[in-house]
């Protein structure tokens, strides 16, 4: 298991493995990070047998563009070393930040302020092939909210800057679904703005429903809920966040 808080230093620990006899602690720093001056990692994702390391700060300077990959089933291995590795780096370009990520079918979907890329398995030495299916410079119908972002497996919502979108594989940009986008009015009306991660959301697959979660005008946690159903058309509000 990855740790990262944005702030310290990425740790892992071993499920099982005792404290550490020197300091007493159960995380370790990552050796690999360390080697490659790593010292702040903004969002951390493990898929297809891959650890990815993204939005990072890197001998100093702050990337918030860049994905570091571990080679292939091996989380902690992360210095490249080409034909023994599948480890590596790759740059999005200047300007777009890396907010959230999530899978959906055979591909990792990459969330930025500028767009939505799309992450495969490559069959040449790059390991990773990236492709940007949805872009806007300005950041519109982007992910605004980057703890909102959530996936029922074959569908991705989040809350943009005006509504709370929906994508999938079958659109070319993220859309609006009108009764969502009406209720979601009980939001977008009273909302703190500022406080960017106290907004979240999470998907409950045995109700078929979302449930996201803000912080209204004035208050820095999360307040309210609207719940959305995924697989009927309604929206009901709760009184209470989490």
């Amino acid at each position: 298991v990855v740790f990262s808080n944005n702030v310290d230093k990425p740790v892992y620990t071993i499920i099982d493995q005792p404290p550490l006899e020197a300091d007493d602690q159960s995380v370790s720093l990552i050796d690999d990070l360390e080697r490659l001056k790593v010292t702040r990692v903004g969002l951390v994702v493990a898929w297809n047998n891959l650890m990815l390391y993204m939005d990072v700060e890197q001998d100093g300077a702050r990337a918030r563009n860049r994905i570091i990959w571990s080679d292939y089933k091996r989380p902690l291995s992360i210095y490249p070393n080409a034909g023994i590795s599948l480890a590596g780096t790759s740059d999005l370009p200047s300007g777009e930040i890396i907010l959230n990520a999530k899978p959906m079918a055979d591909a990792l979907m990459l969330y930025t302020s500028m767009g939505i890329w799309e992450v495969r398995v490559s069959g040449d030495d790059n390991v990773l092939s990236f492709s940007k299916p949805y872009s806007h410079e300005e950041g519109s119908r982007c992910l605004a909210y980057k703890r909102t972002l959530v996936t029922t497996g074959d569908e991705h919502y989040y809350m943009g800057r005006d509504g709370i979108y929906r994508y999938t594989f079958y659109v070319q940009k993220p859309e609006l679904v009108e009764h969502i986008h009406r209720a979601s009015a009980v939001i977008f009306d009273d909302i703190n703005a500022g406080a960017c991660n106290a907004h979240c959301a999470a998907f409950f697959p045995d109700r078929r429903q979302v449930w996201f979660s803000w912080a209204r005008a004035g208050q820095a946690c999360a307040s309210s809920t609207l719940v959305i159903g995924t697989e009927f058309p309604f929206c009901s509000v709760i009184d209470e966040g989490f």
